[in-house]
């Protein structure tokens, strides 16, 4: 490359960083008080790794790259990518039934709701896909009552099934409609635990964050913090840092680190985790759903554990999570874009529009 060639790279390169870092600048600016953000794009010759605010509100200490935070529904990736790395291995297929892995008292308990003609309908696709039916109880009024009345208590997997159960019947007949939420995920994971007959929390470490080096990762409330303390978010003023979230467990239950979901991306769409044939169960798009107003979680097409949706007019692959976090691949960049943006109803699709154009004025190395 000529000295002309280099110096027109470089002087795109330093124009991308100061465009995200203004982006980043502008989500502080508008309220959020915490923001995180890492890019890895091999292909561009390109990473960047910045986080701006504060660790709290009432904490003059920095946020930094390497702060934790709760994951969320980023978690549902990691089960949906776990369940399919059991299928790739043999030890299911997606469209067995779950009931073939559940303990008697958890079918007991499905099989007491009304419109479930046949509990075998209830695939472990169907599961993951959020088409099973199951209602959700993480944000039932009743539910969050009782989550409230007593903050200390260590939230069991049958007891977010019963909690779930308590509607009393089937939001519709499974596999002919969509409705997201945490319970499908948790009657897999409770499915996961009795077939490999261990904790979820060491089936997420034995087979997903050991094999891609994801170190400070950690189901919270069911195992040890595995690194610094956890970045403060919130929902409005109400600062969540404290909240007793055992309650979310298979589907949102993750502390993380940027570092990490990136190494979890890489090890996704670099097929380190399982070949390409099983990468497509995950992004098998469904053309049909249909989301709660205003919900955190929107996608345009959904798979299993993952969506799609666009930025600055291109596809982006990952999913998020309802108190901030984010991880996105971009395949045409073929780039991971992950971090979190600590506040309840932040901007990530503005933010992410911004990361995508400044990637496409990189070229290729």
């Amino acid at each position: 490359m000529s000295k002309l060639g280099q110096g027109e790279t470089m002087d795109t390169e330093k124009e991308t960083k100061q465009l995200l870092e203004t982006a980043l600048h502008e989500q502080i600016a508008t309220g959020c008080p915490g923001v995180i953000l890492e890019i890895s794009a091999p292909s561009l010759g390109f990473t960047f790794s910045e986080a701006q605010g504060l660790y709290a509100r009432d904490d003059s200490q920095p946020l930094r790259t390497s702060d934790a935070f709760r994951a969320a529904s980023i978690t549902k990736a990691v089960t949906a990518a776990l369940a399919v790395y059991l299928a790739a291995n043999q030890h299911w297929d997606l469209d067995d039934p779950i009931t073939n892995f559940l303990p008697t008292q958890v079918i007991r308990t499905l099989r007491k709701l009304k419109g479930l003609s046949n509990v075998n309908d209830l695939t472990i696709r169907k599961l993951l896909s959020h088409t099973s039916g199951l209602s959700d109880y993480f944000f039932n009024a009743q539910f969050q009552a009782q989550v409230r009345k007593d903050p200390n208590h260590i939230w069991q997997p049958e007891e977010l099934i019963e909690a779930a159960s308590e509607v009393g019947e089937l939001l519709f007949t499974p596999g002919t409609d969509f409705s997201y939420g945490d319970t499908a995920y948790v009657v897999v994971g409770v499915a996961i635990e009795r077939l490999l007959d261990f904790c979820l929390a060491d089936a997420y470490r034995s087979l997903i964050f050991r094999p891609l080096e994801m170190e400070a990762t950690y189901l919270e409330w069911h195992e040890a913090s595995r690194g610094d303390n956890l970045s403060h978010h919130y929902d409005g003023e109400d600062d969540l840092w404290a909240k007793n979230l055992s309650c979310d467990w298979a589907g949102g239950g993750l502390v993380t680190t940027a570092s990490d979901l990136t190494k979890f991306l890489q090890g996704l769409f670099g097929e380190t985790l399982f070949s390409h044939r099983w990468l497509t169960e995950l992004i098998n798009w469904q053309v049909e759903t249909r989301w709660r107003p205003h919900s955190s979680a929107r996608y345009i097409r959904y798979g299993l554990g993952l969506g799609m949706n666009l930025a600055h007019g291109e596809e982006i692959i990952g999913v998020t999570g309802v108190w901030g976090a984010f991880a996105y691949y971009w395949p045409a960049g073929d780039a991971t874009i992950v971090g979190t943006l600590n506040l309840v109803g932040a901007d990530r699709p503005a933010l992410m529009d911004t990361v995508i154009r400044a990637l496409k004025q990189l070229k290729p190395v």
